[in-house]
């Protein structure tokens, strides 16, 4: 767990829908961004040349920067064309795409996140990669509709992230763990109550810690 905290984390692309990832490995290539394939068949891993995000393929929406982890979160919430999916913690908008390129055609994705700033990364993805048809971003989560699936990966520690997160070794403190999974219990129940009967609710962090995961969920589960 030291070794990978202290490791520089890869940069992974994720391909968007109807893009082969190999065409986008040869299409960063011609712009002399070094790419190989990730692991995910979905994420190519960013290897060196130029950068990937002054290319053409960046500018047309071609691919969305997404670590494997945040991916198999998004993947993890089952959605099919024509749902309606509720992001709960959605900034900054990655695993937001990727459920809307699986609700199209006639599905919609309702997007939250409390920070202002954070909510215009949703915009700013949704809008790059073309899917401003099928993504509502909101403000106020009294908004937030019933929905088929709701994914919560709610805010935590980020231990199991901290090569990303490298001021989370400064901001952690003894009570921070209580603290959160107190608002992730919050949280949790939320996504639950916007949950149509016999939908799925999808619940994830960063943390290794089991405060913030088997703990919760037991908690919820005991007393919704």
């Amino acid at each position: 767990i030291a070794a990978a905290a202290s490791a520089v984390p890869g940069v992974f692309l994720r391909a968007s829908a109807g893009v082969a990832p190999a065409t986008l490995a040869q299409e960063l290539a011609a712009a002399d961004v070094a790419t190989e394939p990730g692991p995910s068949p979905r994420l190519l891993r960013w290897t060196g040349g130029g950068s990937p995000f002054t290319t053409i393929a960046f500018r047309d929406g071609r691919f969305v920067v997404q670590d494997p982890t945040a991916l198999a979160a998004a993947e993890a919430v089952p959605c099919r064309p024509g749902q309606t999916v509720v992001d709960l913690c959605a900034a900054p908008g990655t695993k937001t795409t990727e459920l809307a390129e699986r609700v199209r055609p006639g599905g919609r994705v309702i997007a939250y996140d409390p920070d202002s700033l954070r909510r215009q990364r949703i915009v700013d993805n949704v809008t790059r990669l073309r899917l401003s048809d099928v993504v509502t971003v909101i403000a106020d989560p009294v908004h937030l509709p019933p929905a088929d699936a709701v994914l919560a990966d709610v805010p935590c520690s980020n231990t199991g992230v901290l090569g990303r997160r490298v001021e989370v070794r400064s901001r952690l403190q003894p009570s921070t763990f209580a603290e959160l999974a107190g608002l992730q219990r919050r949280l949790l129940r939320q996504a639950i109550t916007l949950c149509k009967p016999g939908g799925t609710v999808v619940y994830s962090t960063c943390s290794i810690d089991r405060e913030e995961n088997d703990d919760v969920v037991a908690a919820v589960l005991a007393d919704p």
